[in-house]
This record gives C-alpha cells, structure tokens and sequence, in this order.
C-alpha cells in the first residue's frame, strides 16, 4: 500500500503500547526481581561456583603452608529469546474510514496494534515464568549448556511433585526443604509465585490459622491483584503460570534481560494493506536454582 503510516505508528502508538500493554504485561516480575542491563552477543552468561574445597586445619610448628583452597566454576548460559507478532490493517477498511477523518483510521490501526500487542505480551509473560520453572526443575539439565544437576549437585533444587492439593504441610516443606543446610539468604528475600488455582486452595488454609495477610501493601505495590504473606514468605499469583505450580524463589537470585527493547513498526505487505510487526526480546533466568523450591500439580 502506497501510504505510509510508520510515523503515526511511532508518535501515537507506540508510547501508549509501552505504557498500558508492554510495561503494564512486565510490570509485576520487573518490580519483583527488577532488570538487568541488555549484554553483547547471542547469550546470557553467569558464573557459578560449583563446589569450594578446603584444606583448613590444625597445624604445627612443622607443617609447611598448607595447599590452597580449590573453587569448582561452571558457567551456564541461555540464548537469548526474541519474540514477534504482526497484524495486518486493510487498505479498504482504511479508505472507508478516511471518509470519518483521520481520527477514525488512527483508531483503525490503534485498536488493531494495540490487540496484537496485548496477544504478544501473553506469550512473552507466559514464558518467562516458563523459564523460572525449567531452571528449578531437578529432573533436567540446567541453562541452555545442559549442566548436570547429579554432577553439580548445588543446582539441585527442592522439588514436590506429588499428584495432591496444596496444603500447609506441602507449603511449610517447600520453604524448609529449599532453605535446608544451604546458606539461602534471609526469608525475607523470598517469593512463593501460586498460581491462581493453588492460590485459591491455599488462602483458606492458611487465614484458618489466622497466618495469613492479605494486606500486605509492600506485594501490592508490585503489581499484583492477588498477594498476601503467610509465616514471613511473601505470596503473589501473577499471570501467565501454568495450572498447579508453585515457585519459591530468592529475589537476589532471578534475573530479567530486556536484551531488545519493545519494537513495532510498518512493513511491506505485498498488497492493499498496512502490516505492522512487532518485536521484542526478553529472558528471565534462575542464577542459583539450588537455593529455590518448586511444587506442582499442587491444584
């Protein structure tokens, strides 16, 4: 189509993609676990330590120095993930809406944009908590370099995957089975993600025992509908997990790369249209599955 609608698509569209589809979409995960800045090249790196071996001991006037202390690193890695969706305006609707003015085919384009986007943004939220549970689960590899769990035993997680409602003895195990004898950092520092279904088990279990908040203003803040805090462990239900999942994770410990901001633009069509694609990259990954927990089928 010979008209070109890009700079439209730019000052008039775009800013109100990011703010009420893009930001609105990442909003509670970033605020959670915050952003980490976009690295060169094809994959996300981190070091790890693997294993420290000491040589720390009692010594006499006859020992010589004793040998050094040895650190086992390995170093995961992730590709990097981009994302896209397109939708296509047609050039007839275009010039039947041009007789309303040229308010009438900003809507046009607008509403179809701002749909697509919004059908963008589910695939990508979906995904990253897609992400988190596949660094946490103990029954595969680990990272994108496909580490052993069994040789590296420290990116073992605590998992429960028993075919069984939540209940407060499964909750209360997640928490102590992850924080076990491995130097976690403080309750604190920790989420329980429920998803919706196990959230709504869940919550009666524990106001019956008078341990639940549900004002819990701090977890608001962030960006969810639904949060509380049960025994210290801050609780929220973000959108997009998959049906039966808990997540226990260290916020220190979950890190989101926006390696390619939100992009949107108008592209060739071959034909009597406006076709709009729109582009993003973002992973979200676990540098220490060790110290977090997961459960399943828990709905």
């Amino acid at each position: 189509m010979g008209s070109d609608y890009n700079e439209v698509i730019q000052r008039a569209i775009m800013p109100e993609l990011i703010d009420t589809t893009y930001r609105r979409s990442m909003e509670p995960l970033i605020n959670t676990f915050g952003t980490e800045p976009a690295l060169v090249g094809d994959r996300i790196t981190v070091r790890n330590q693997a294993a420290w071996t000491s040589n720390a001991a009692a010594y006499t006037k006859a020992d010589v120095n004793p040998t050094p202390d040895s650190n086992t690193l390995i170093k995961p890695y992730w590709d990097k993930t981009f994302y896209h969706a397109s939708c296509e305006i047609e050039g007839i609707d275009i010039s039947n809406a041009q007789g309303q003015g040229d308010l009438a085919v900003l809507k046009l384009i607008d509403d179809s944009v701002m749909n697509c986007g919004k059908s963008l943004m589910d695939v990508v939220v979906a995904a990253q908590y897609g992400e988190l549970k596949a660094d946490i689960d103990s029954s595969s590899t680990y990272s994108d370099a496909g580490l052993s769990r069994s040789t590296y035993a420290t990116l073992a997680s605590y998992e429960e995957a028993t075919d069984a409602a939540i209940t407060i003895d499964y909750f209360r195990g997640m928490v102590n089975g992850t924080r076990l004898l491995k130097n976690c950092s403080p309750k604190s520092a920790y989420v329980a993600l429920l998803e919706e279904a196990v959230y709504n088990k869940f919550r009666p279990l524990a106001a019956a025992l008078h341990a639940y908040d549900a004002n819990n203003e701090g977890v608001q803040a962030l960006g969810y509908p639904e949060c509380g805090r049960f025994e210290g462990t801050d609780i929220i239900v973000p959108d997009g997990m998959t049906t039966g999942d808990v997540l226990y994770v260290d916020r220190t410990k979950v890190k989101v790369f926006e390696h390619r901001p939100l992009e949107v633009k108008e592209v060739e069509s071959g034909r009597d249209s406006v076709k709009v694609v729109l582009r993003v990259g973002v992973n979200t990954v676990v540098v220490d599955p060790g110290k977090a927990g997961k459960m399943t089928s828990k709905d």
